[in-house]
Protein backbone atom coordinates (compact mmCIF):
# COMPACT_ATOMS: atom_id res chain seq x y z
CA UNK A 1 0.00 0.00 0.00
CA UNK A 2 1.42 3.30 -1.03
CA UNK A 3 0.48 6.93 -0.79
CA UNK A 4 1.91 9.43 -3.22
CA UNK A 5 1.72 13.15 -3.01
CA UNK A 6 3.70 16.30 -2.79
CA UNK A 7 4.31 18.28 0.36
CA UNK A 8 1.24 19.64 2.15
CA UNK A 9 -1.12 16.98 0.86
CA UNK A 10 -1.34 15.21 4.24
CA UNK A 11 0.41 11.93 3.48
CA UNK A 12 1.43 11.13 7.06
CA UNK A 13 -1.86 12.42 8.44
CA UNK A 14 -3.73 10.03 6.16
CA UNK A 15 -1.65 7.04 7.32
CA UNK A 16 -2.29 8.06 10.95
CA UNK A 17 -6.02 8.37 10.26
CA UNK A 18 -6.18 5.00 8.49
CA UNK A 19 -4.10 3.07 11.02
CA UNK A 20 -3.97 4.94 14.32
CA UNK A 21 -0.16 4.67 14.28
CA UNK A 22 1.72 7.79 15.21
CA UNK A 23 2.00 10.37 17.92
CA UNK A 24 2.46 8.56 21.21
CA UNK A 25 1.67 5.18 19.66
CA UNK A 26 5.03 3.55 18.91
CA UNK A 27 3.45 0.42 17.41
CA UNK A 28 4.43 -0.12 13.82
CA UNK A 29 2.64 -3.40 13.14
CA UNK A 30 -1.10 -3.73 13.33
CA UNK A 31 -3.95 -5.89 12.13
CA UNK A 32 -6.41 -4.37 9.64
CA UNK A 33 -9.77 -6.01 9.09
CA UNK A 34 -10.95 -6.10 5.49
CA UNK A 35 -14.58 -5.94 4.35
CA UNK A 36 -14.13 -9.50 3.08
CA UNK A 37 -13.67 -10.59 6.71
CA UNK A 38 -9.99 -11.36 6.18
CA UNK A 39 -7.36 -9.68 8.35
CA UNK A 40 -3.98 -8.43 7.19
CA UNK A 41 -0.96 -7.59 9.34
CA UNK A 42 0.47 -4.26 8.22
CA UNK A 43 3.83 -2.68 8.97
CA UNK A 44 3.45 1.13 8.97
CA UNK A 45 5.91 3.88 8.12
CA UNK A 46 4.57 7.42 8.48
CA UNK A 47 7.10 9.71 6.80
CA UNK A 48 7.72 9.63 3.07
CA UNK A 49 10.73 7.48 2.26
CA UNK A 50 12.39 10.55 0.73
CA UNK A 51 11.62 12.72 3.81
CA UNK A 52 12.12 10.39 6.74
CA UNK A 53 14.61 11.41 9.41
CA UNK A 54 16.64 8.59 7.86
CA UNK A 55 15.66 8.75 4.16
CA UNK A 56 15.83 5.50 2.27
CA UNK A 57 16.67 4.81 -1.34
CA UNK A 58 14.53 2.16 -3.02
CA UNK A 59 17.15 -0.56 -2.39
CA UNK A 60 17.68 0.53 1.23
CA UNK A 61 13.93 0.25 1.83
CA UNK A 62 13.78 -3.19 0.20
CA UNK A 63 16.67 -4.35 2.40
CA UNK A 64 15.07 -2.78 5.50
CA UNK A 65 11.74 -4.57 4.98
CA UNK A 66 13.43 -7.87 4.12
CA UNK A 67 15.45 -7.65 7.36
CA UNK A 68 12.33 -7.40 9.56
CA UNK A 69 11.46 -10.56 11.46
CA UNK A 70 8.98 -11.82 10.56
CA UNK A 71 8.94 -10.19 7.14
CA UNK A 72 5.61 -8.34 6.93
CA UNK A 73 3.14 -9.44 4.30
CA UNK A 74 1.79 -5.89 3.96
CA UNK A 75 3.52 -2.53 4.31
CA UNK A 76 1.99 0.94 4.24
CA UNK A 77 4.28 3.86 3.46
CA UNK A 78 4.29 7.22 1.71
CA UNK A 79 6.27 8.66 -1.17
CA UNK A 80 6.59 12.09 -2.65
CA UNK A 81 5.63 12.15 -6.33
CA UNK A 82 8.76 14.14 -7.23
CA UNK A 83 12.33 13.57 -6.13
CA UNK A 84 13.59 15.14 -2.91
CA UNK A 85 17.28 15.95 -2.64
CA UNK A 86 19.25 12.91 -3.76
CA UNK A 87 16.23 10.61 -3.39
CA UNK A 88 14.34 9.65 -6.56
CA UNK A 89 10.72 10.23 -7.53
CA UNK A 90 7.88 7.82 -6.77
CA UNK A 91 8.07 6.15 -10.19
CA UNK A 92 11.67 5.09 -9.48
CA UNK A 93 10.65 3.53 -6.18
CA UNK A 94 7.78 1.66 -7.82
CA UNK A 95 10.06 0.36 -10.58
CA UNK A 96 12.51 -0.95 -7.98
CA UNK A 97 9.74 -2.58 -5.93
CA UNK A 98 8.15 -4.30 -8.91
CA UNK A 99 11.59 -5.46 -10.08
CA UNK A 100 11.89 -7.51 -6.87
CA UNK A 101 8.32 -8.79 -7.36
CA UNK A 102 6.61 -6.85 -4.59
CA UNK A 103 2.87 -6.94 -5.13
CA UNK A 104 1.60 -3.37 -4.89
CA UNK A 105 -2.06 -3.89 -4.10
CA UNK A 106 -3.34 -0.45 -3.11
CA UNK A 107 -2.40 3.14 -3.89
CA UNK A 108 -3.77 6.52 -2.86
CA UNK A 109 -2.79 9.45 -5.06
CA UNK A 110 -3.03 12.75 -3.20
CA UNK A 111 -3.12 15.94 -5.26
CA UNK A 112 -2.86 16.62 -8.98
CA UNK A 113 0.91 16.06 -9.25
CA UNK A 114 0.56 12.57 -7.79
CA UNK A 115 -2.30 11.76 -10.15
CA UNK A 116 0.08 12.16 -13.10
CA UNK A 117 2.59 9.52 -11.91
CA UNK A 118 3.44 6.96 -14.58
CA UNK A 119 4.22 3.29 -14.20
CA UNK A 120 1.57 2.41 -11.63
CA UNK A 121 0.63 -1.27 -11.49
CA UNK A 122 -2.62 -1.87 -13.36
CA UNK A 123 -3.67 -4.47 -10.79
CA UNK A 124 -3.63 -2.08 -7.80
CA UNK A 125 -6.71 -0.57 -6.15
CA UNK A 126 -6.08 3.10 -6.84
CA UNK A 127 -7.88 5.99 -5.16
CA UNK A 128 -7.17 9.51 -6.47
CA UNK A 129 -7.96 12.39 -4.14
CA UNK A 130 -7.29 15.73 -5.82
CA UNK A 131 -8.66 17.76 -2.90
CA UNK A 132 -6.65 16.08 -0.11
CA UNK A 133 -5.03 19.37 0.91
CA UNK A 134 -8.37 21.12 1.46
CA UNK A 135 -10.74 18.43 2.74
CA UNK A 136 -10.58 16.93 6.23
CA UNK A 137 -8.16 14.00 6.46
CA UNK A 138 -10.86 11.72 7.90
CA UNK A 139 -12.93 12.34 4.76
CA UNK A 140 -9.98 11.37 2.56
CA UNK A 141 -9.43 8.30 4.76
CA UNK A 142 -13.07 7.30 4.33
CA UNK A 143 -12.72 7.33 0.52
CA UNK A 144 -9.45 5.39 0.64
CA UNK A 145 -10.75 2.84 3.17
CA UNK A 146 -13.76 2.10 0.97
CA UNK A 147 -11.72 1.78 -2.24
CA UNK A 148 -9.23 -0.53 -0.55
CA UNK A 149 -11.88 -2.68 1.13
CA UNK A 150 -10.82 -1.83 4.68
CA UNK A 151 -13.36 -1.80 7.53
Amino acid sequence: MIYYSEQLFRKSSLVRCLTGVGGGNAQKRLDIKLMSGREINVYCILSALQENYKPKTPQEFIDYINALKPIPSDVIFTLRANSAGSYPNASSYISAFTAVHWNISSIALLGSVACSISGLPSTANIESVLSSSTQPTNETASFVRKKWGWC
